[in-house]
């Protein structure tokens, strides 16, 4: 087990990692108090966490700005204490070797210079720069943002602009990129998120003074405020018949009723793309747009490039239509399919690397064994826990070892999460022991926690009035996912997936993919199944060529954290007690059936279960509550 002053947490540099825990035991080895080493390990976790970046690469800037943020939030002098410890810290790394620079004023007793704290530390290259950026930030004073907020602003301009001579007037967008990926390549997504809005609101400060023309980077909600015409893309292009066809795209959204950020955000996007491309829209392949993506920041999330592909394909989709063009060169599913991501295995960076590659044979034969995806993820984080900092091979693994974890485990999660962790270590080890890694399991079936067996939580015959009348209030899709559901006692994944061939509206039944990709039928009312049919005579539905059932205003499958955000509201609006989420209503389907008499095996069939025990849950449900729903429910 760690010692009380080594660092346990993930998130931390490798080479960071190792230094504080040797500075931490020096400071054990010099007899100071436990609380007192404590206290150090989480001041300096905390600023490290912040950074996510190596120890080395720190500036005195990015301290001070550290420090001037904790001084908001806290005591002086508590962040005194933090200053304290960094400065301990870093004398440390230089007297052993680690670091040949101190980022920090040996006499620094003041976090910041109380006076004039919105101007540059440093001189930049361009004298311009420094002019325009200094205007910048005492703009922003006068404007009575904080100061932990201008530091924060100064620190990123000083970083981007450090090392460019070029005046700021004349950088284009392409260099603007390139600038950001090289000074945040190893620095975490909301560094990078907060460069960029800091960039956007210089160069818009710049734009609004006339100090530049047009800014290659402008604010979305400025923009869209900035013109009545907000559906018109105000850039220039390579072609201008590109532009008249983006904006009677646009304007077919308005006329859709699409919000305006929507509207606005799909103009920036189709200007970024074609802009600058000098060949005609219906010119463009999928070779061509596969080659744009390249191209672009290597560090977008698949949530960025995803919005890029459903507006480009939304796009195509609307030029075919109104038969601008034959055929799309974006098929159907370009925007769902990610074939990089490869769910089933670890790409953490494990200590001993055969820990590693036995975990991925584990999970890649779950997913031979068409597991979910979820369970997947679930199983796959659960052992990255376990053995990603440990150094000894998993077959060397022992019943002592199991048990001391277990015994930490108990100490810092529920017994739920311990007995789920101890379950997924059972399985990964008797999978070793069947393919001949290991001779025994080492687990014991003693060691698993008791838990609480919670009855599962439904909805009263009045709350379930009150969800229908206010669902009655919704747009007719979202009435749709309140009524399959609530009739069905389907899982909100198995909603998600199904498409318009799937259902039968004549029969009342539905083709379902359940856990482990098994088929099943399931039935829904005669309330959900008029309201399916009205759902397919909308002419926007008819004109929709996606497969799915239900979709999303920007034409792809309504994802299920959007019906779960849908439902969530609908609880709050109805006065429900308790969060309302899709699995209540299975839970309240399978009630019902239960009230009503039907048999245990009758409710696992539709509800998908495969073991009973699984539907017994239900069981457990007193008596008496039983009768009172029953008369609540029949009469």
């Amino acid at each position: 087990m760690a010692g009380h002053w080594e660092v346990n947490c993930k998130g931390l540099v490798e080479d960071t990692h190792i230094v504080l825990n040797l500075y931490l035991k020096s400071l054990k080895d010099k007899d100071l108090s436990r609380d007192a080493v404590r206290r150090y390990r989480t001041t300096l976790q905390s600023f490290f966490l912040a950074h996510r970046v190596s120890y080395k690469s720190i500036t005195r800037d990015e301290v001070e700005a550290w420090l001037t943020q904790q001084r908001a939030q806290k005591k002086e002098r508590t962040v005194k204490d933090y200053l304290k410890t960094l400065r301990g810290f870093y004398n440390f790394c230089v007297q052993e070797g680690h670091l040949d620079n101190f980022p920090l004023n040996p006499n620094l007793q003041e976090i910041s210079t109380p006076d004039y704290y919105w101007e540059l530390k440093t001189n930049l290259p361009n004298p311009d720069n420094q002019l325009i950026v200094n205007q910048f930030l005492l703009h922003m004073k006068t404007l009575g943002r904080t100061e932990h907020t201008i530091v924060a602003l100064r620190t990123y301009l000083q970083r981007i602009f450090k090392e460019i001579d070029q005046s700021l007037r004349q950088l284009t967008l392409e260099e603007i990129e390139q600038r950001v990926i090289d000074t945040h390549q190893q620095r975490s997504e909301s560094a990078r998120n907060g460069m960029w809005s800091t960039l956007r609101s210089l160069y818009e400060y710049c734009w609004e003074n006339e100090i530049l023309e047009d800014t290659p980077l402008r604010n979305k909600r400025k923009f869209a405020e900035a013109t009545d015409l907000y559906w018109e893309v105000q850039g220039r292009f390579s072609i201008k018949e590109n532009k008249d066809v983006i904006n009677a795209f646009l304007l077919y959204l308005k006329n859709k009723r699409r919000t305006k950020k929507t509207i606005v955000e799909y103009g920036i996007v189709l200007h970024r793309f074609f802009g600058s491309n000098p060949l005609h829209f219906s010119q463009v392949d999928r070779k061509q747009i596969d080659e744009w993506f390249s191209l672009q920041d290597p560090d977008w999330s698949i949530r960025t490039i995803n919005n890029y592909k459903q507006v480009l394909r939304s796009f195509y989709f609307f030029c075919v239509r109104k038969e601008y063009m034959a055929k799309s060169p974006i098929d159907l599913f370009w925007v769902e399919k990610n074939a990089s991501k490869k769910y089933w295995v670890t790409d953490k960076v494990f200590r001993n690397p055969t820990n590693k590659e036995v975990v991925n044979e584990y999970l890649q034969s779950m997913k031979i064994s068409n597991m979910s995806e979820l369970t997947i993820i679930l199983y796959k984080r659960a052992l990255e826990i376990y053995f990603v900092r440990k150094e000894d091979d998993f077959s060397t693994v022992s019943f002592d070892e199991i048990l001391q974890w277990v015994i930490h485990q108990q100490k810092i999660v529920q017994a739920t999460t311990v007995n789920g962790r101890l379950s997924i270590l059972s399985s990964f080890f008797t999978f070793c022991v069947e393919e001949g890694y290991m001779e025994c399991v080492p687990i014991k079936k003693r060691w698993y926690m008791r838990e609480p067996r919670p009855i599962p939580r439904y909805l009263e015959k009045g709350e379930l009035a009150k969800v229908r009348q206010h669902a009655e209030k919704e747009l007719l899709r979202n009435r749709i996912i309140v009524e399959f559901l609530l009739s069905s006692g389907c899982r909100i994944r198995e909603l998600h997936l199904l498409d318009k061939k799937d259902v039968d509206i004549d029969t009342r039944t539905a083709r379902v993919m359940g856990k482990g990709g098994k088929i099943r039928e399931v039935h829904f009312s005669v309330t959900c199944a008029l309201l399916l049919e009205r759902y397919g005579e909308m002419e926007e539905v008819k004109e929709e060529e996606h497969p799915a059932l239900l979709v999303s205003r920007t034409g792809t499958r309504l994802g299920m954290s959007r019906m779960r955000k849908i439902i969530n509201q609908l609880g709050k609006s109805a006065g429900i007690t308790g969060s309302l989420y899709p699995h209540r209503f299975r839970h309240t389907f399978a009630t019902e059936l239960l009230t009503k008499g039907a048999e245990l095996d009758f409710i696992a069939d539709e509800l998908g279960h495969a073991n009973l025990e699984t539907t017994k849950i239900y069981a457990r449900i007193p008596k008496w509550k039983l009768i009172r729903l029953y008369r609540r429910h029949m009469g």
